[in-house]
């Protein structure tokens, strides 16, 4: 089942992994916003506006990078947006040209579409080895509930068996795949 290298990939986002990836990236989308705004207020409302967008478009996003990398390109965006319209006009912020070069000097404004990719792959790459290291009943259980949408009660009467043991599965595959992919976030 390999896709392409340039292909998108879908996140599945409910309401834990949202929390995740709010608790994982917050502090480095907060400290990017704030490096091209200049106001903490201001740059707390961007990362929020980020976050929302997210969750609201959350069965929509198809991500041709990684997600740092998109959630980096929308709170820039989201800055430019909200200068450009000057909804805080009354604040001290940067005119363009200075926001420019800003971003330059961060070096975040054109990311590397090559290292995006290899992320991205190298992401997806790791995933699948760690559903695959995972022990073969609780990899069964991990692929009906994430690949085949089933609940918890359906793969408990599905595998016979009790609804405890299944939760308590997933627990140990969340657990380990996070611990997997906590290099990529």
């Amino acid at each position: 089942m390999n896709e392409p290298a340039d292909a998108p990939f879908s996140i599945a986002i409910c309401d834990d992994s949202f929390d995740a990836i709010f608790q994982s990236h917050y502090k480095l989308l907060y400290a990017y916003a704030l490096g091209i705004v200049r106001h903490r207020e201001l740059a707390q409302d961007i990362v929020q506006e980020v976050f929302l967008k997210l969750w609201k478009n959350r069965r929509r996003i198809a991500i041709a990078t990684s997600l740092k990398a998109y959630l980096l390109r929308m709170t820039r965006n989201c800055c430019l947006d909200t200068l450009r319209e000057g909804k805080y006009a009354d604040q001290k912020l940067l005119d363009i040209e200075e926001l420019r070069s800003r971003i330059e000097l961060m070096e975040l404004d054109a990311a590397d579409p090559v290292f995006d990719r290899l992320y991205s792959n190298e992401l997806q790459s790791r995933f699948r080895e760690a559903v695959d290291a995972l022990p073969e009943q609780c990899r069964k259980i991990f692929l009906l509930n994430r690949r085949e949408g089933l609940s918890y009660l359906e793969i408990a009467a599905q595998l016979d068996i009790a609804h405890s043991t299944v939760k308590n599965q997933m627990v140990i595959a969340m657990r380990k795949l996070h611990e997997a992919l906590k290099p990529f976030f």
